[in-house]
């Protein structure tokens, strides 16, 4: 083959593996995302962020905490051995942000983000 047909193929291939891809992130991944871009609350406990309405939107559906608390893990939340809450937190200078996931003893789950600077909320 010439070159300069290989070189105009290579475009075709690239753009078909990148959609095989798309479609098979979308059909593995029915659950949304969760939502750690939204804005933080720095007000009560952060249950009106676009995180908590992720959380509700991802786990709302009858998984059982232990599943919830695997699927948060690999996201890089900390769980604790109550089965109780996962929390993934992040500095920022003197400040850290919070992602909280909370389980009730029926074992639904509720999401929280806050952030906190120097030990207090931050004024804005």
């Amino acid at each position: 083959m010439r070159p300069w047909i290989k070189l105009g193929v290579l475009p075709f291939l690239a753009a078909g593996a990148i959609a095989g891809m798309a479609i098979a992130q979308q059909s593995s991944g029915k659950k949304p995302l969760l939502d750690f871009s939204g804005a933080v609350s720095t007000a009560g406990t952060g249950e009106d962020a676009a995180f908590a309405r992720s959380v509700s939107a991802r786990y709302g559906s009858g998984m059982s905490v232990a599943d919830i608390m695997a699927d948060a893990s690999s996201q890089g939340f900390k769980c604790n051995s109550e089965q109780a809450s996962c929390t993934r937190t992040r500095l920022d200078g003197p400040c850290v942000d919070a992602w909280i996931v909370d389980f009730t003893p029926e074992g639904a789950a509720s999401g929280r983000h806050v952030r906190r600077c120097m030990g207090g909320e931050l004024d804005e």
